[in-house]
């Protein structure tokens, strides 16, 4: 679906052909946002971003070298993670209140779309923050995080490319981070489970927000995350699982 769907097509109907198939993953792109640059919120404005991108990707294929045989490695290993303090209801449901003024206020005065749509995504998660308080206070909470931790790091290396898949929605500091400690590395995020929300940096906890108001986990779960990467790409060398 969305503009990955158009991407898809056009490969296949002026690359690749409909046999090959085509994976589409997100990466660390958790305080990425489409709303500055889009033209519209629509299927045509999908249509035109997933052509490009499909554009993008055939110079890309016929740039690219292919090989004959070689090796496919995975591995994967499991985290914990630090989770985060919310707000009591009461305050929770506060701060939808304000949040939603907020919102009405910038309609009314017809502000400019993206500052509305980020006041849309303001209110979004303070909803989310009220339902979250709303479980952690009846004791539901507990069932989420045990659906979800331990967290698993995941690795697959076919040929000389690495890719790492996380959980949830990383920021992307955190995947430009591991590309520089381990270059060649490519990070995949929501691998098999979101963990129900963001792994935000410490400025985005310390400054709120969307991502980082809804998140379940502590900032901190992106080092821990970066770290057990590092780690797993270590061992290829030294052979070990």
């Amino acid at each position: 679906g969305d503009f990955p769907a158009y991407a898809r097509q056009y490969l296949q109907h002026n690359v690749l052909g409909s046999h090959v198939p085509v994976l589409y993953h997100n990466g660390t792109s958790g305080n990425q946002s489409p709303r500055h640059v889009a033209r519209t919120n629509t299927i045509e404005e999908a249509r035109r971003l997933g052509t490009r991108l499909g554009v993008a990707i055939e110079g890309a294929i016929r740039a690219t070298a292919t090989g004959g045989r070689i090796t496919v490695v995975a591995k994967s290993s499991f985290v914990d993670l630090p989770r985060k303090s919310f707000p009591d209801v009461r305050t929770a449901q506060r701060r939808v209140h304000e949040a939603r003024a907020h919102l009405e206020a910038l309609r009314r005065n017809k502000a400019a779309r993206e500052l509305v749509r980020t006041a849309e995504t303001d209110w979004f998660g303070a909803s989310e923050v009220l339902a979250i308080s709303q479980a952690e206070s009846s004791g539901d909470l507990e069932y989420f995080y045990n659906r979800c931790l331990p967290a698993e790091v995941q690795l697959i290396k076919i040929g000389p490319f690495s890719f790492v898949g996380f959980p949830g929605e990383l920021f992307v500091e955190y995947g430009l981070e591991l590309k520089e400690r381990v270059p060649g590395t490519y990070p995949i995020c929501l691998a098999n489970g979101e963990l129900q929300g963001y792994i935000v940096t410490e400025e985005a906890a310390d400054e709120g927000g969307y991502e980082a108001c809804n998140a379940l986990f502590h900032w901190s779960s992106g080092p821990t995350l970066v770290n057990a990467a590092v780690h797993l790409l270590s061992t290829l060398d030294s052979g070990a699982v």
